[in-house]
């Protein structure tokens, strides 16, 4: 029966992915409205996903993922409410290195074109390096497409993060280096074609004795990269942020514009945000005032607030949300953009069906208490990630919270691996 599943799971994601993909080329307006910055659901990379740890991806209306620090994939099919491990192999028990669903850890999972992608070891044993993989939406087809070197790639840049869009496979890396004598973090953004080739274009390459935040969007043929640069100030034993820039590069002609700077800080920024129409949303705190300002010409111009939280709001598609502790509950609120609030309560109002204990509040019973990580958005839901390490193994659930239905959550997925 579960194999009956994958297999509607399958044909579910090709059949919506295909209604999804554009129409036949028409003539259109040369201007970059028209052509370059036209969304392209398929072939660009999902921009609410992609925190490191976590592989995860939606697929038509379906969604796709592992565990935290998980090795296998598994699905949840939105039509039936049914999950499982994403492997359509005969009689396989999903524990070896051998099931369609097994990728690793820390796959950084892509949908492209109607195909998963993910980073994993190369099929050639005699050496280290990593490589891109390929395969249908059931696992099956499994082909190595890219090795990523280990020398050249791996240990010079030690990349985090791997997204695809429209054609090419970026990364965003994290090193630690030493110069002349002093200890200093590398931080690089690149690129490479999704073929053979193993050379990758670096769009930004900087080593600091400052902590450097990066935080990377994909919008058109271009890639927005934000740099939130920050110093440990011991006398007040806080960091401070000194300088943030957002610069856009066009892949095709390889120029790089920045959008928006700022080193006078009276702010402290976070993660930005860049809608499928191109409007920029950055977020950050102000004493103990949560702001989204959008970015244009420039400029930043306040278009949201959130009153007495030491967090910084989230900004993603449709709406921006703010997560902080009141007591013992973990709470939350949702603004949309035009200021309405959405939501503003517990976490999980109506708890979590097939989730003991309440994983929006901590417990003193250590089989209840849970970690918690955000997944992700996709502009109608939010995703969440619990860890319950009380028990003799550690279980992790995958959460889906829906903002229009009051907050209801539903249970993905959940595993030991």
């Amino acid at each position: 029966m579960k194999k009956k599943l994958v297999a509607l799971f399958l044909l579910s994601a090709l059949l919506l992915s295909a209604c999804a993909k554009p129409a036949p080329a028409e003539p259109v307006p040369t201007d970059i409205t028209a052509t370059e910055q036209a969304s392209m659901p398929g072939m660009d990379a999902q921009n609410g996903f992609g925190m490191p740890g976590f592989s995860f991806q939606k697929i038509g209306s379906n969604y796709c993922g592992s565990n935290a620090l998980g090795s296998y994939l598994y699905y949840y099919d939105t039509a039936t409410g049914t999950s499982g491990p994403l492997c359509a192999k005969p009689d396989c028990t999903h524990d070896t290195k051998d099931c369609f669903a097994y990728t690793g850890q820390g796959a950084s999972l892509s949908y492209y074109d109607g195909r998963l992608y993910w980073v994993g070891q190369s099929n050639d044993s005699s050496t280290s390096d990593k490589a891109l993989w390929s395969s249908n939406t059931d696992g099956s087809d499994r082909q190595q497409i890219k090795v990523i070197s280990m020398q050249d790639v791996i240990l010079a840049y030690q990349p985090q993060q791997y997204f695809i869009h429209r054609g090419n496979l970026f990364f965003l890396g994290q090193n630690n280096t030493v110069s002349s004598g002093e200890a200093k973090i590398q931080y690089t953004l690149g690129y490479a074609p999704l073929d053979d080739s193993a050379d990758f274009t670096i769009l930004y390459d900087e080593a600091s004795a400052d902590t450097i935040f990066l935080t990377v969007r994909f919008h058109g043929d271009s890639v927005y990269l934000c740099v939130n640069q920050a110093v440990f100030e011991e006398s007040l034993n806080h960091t401070l942020a000194t300088k943030l820039t957002i610069t856009e590069y066009d892949i095709p002609t390889g120029t790089a514009t920045e959008i928006f700077a700022e080193t006078d800080l009276a702010d402290l920024y976070d993660e930005f945000w860049v809608t499928e129409q191109g409007t920029i949303y950055l977020p950050g705190l102000r004493g103990d005032q949560g702001y989204i300002w959008e970015i244009k010409d420039g400029e930043k111009t306040e278009v949201l607030t959130f009153d007495g939280t030491y967090n910084t709001p989230v900004p993603v598609e449709n709406f921006a949300y703010l997560i902080q502790m009141k007591g013992k509950n973990r709470c939350i609120t949702v603004k949309n953009y035009s200021g309405q609030t959405l939501y503003d309560g517990p976490l999980y109002p109506q708890g979590i069906p097939g989730v003991p204990g309440n994983p929006g509040a901590d417990s003193d019973d250590p089989t209840e208490n849970y970690g918690y990580a955000v997944i992700g958005s996709d502009g109608t839901q939010l995703f969440f990630n619990h860890t319950c390490f009380g028990g003799n193994e550690i279980q992790s659930y995958t959460v889906m919270v829906d903002v229009a239905d009051n907050m209801k959550a539903t249970l993905l997925w959940s595993g030991t691996d």
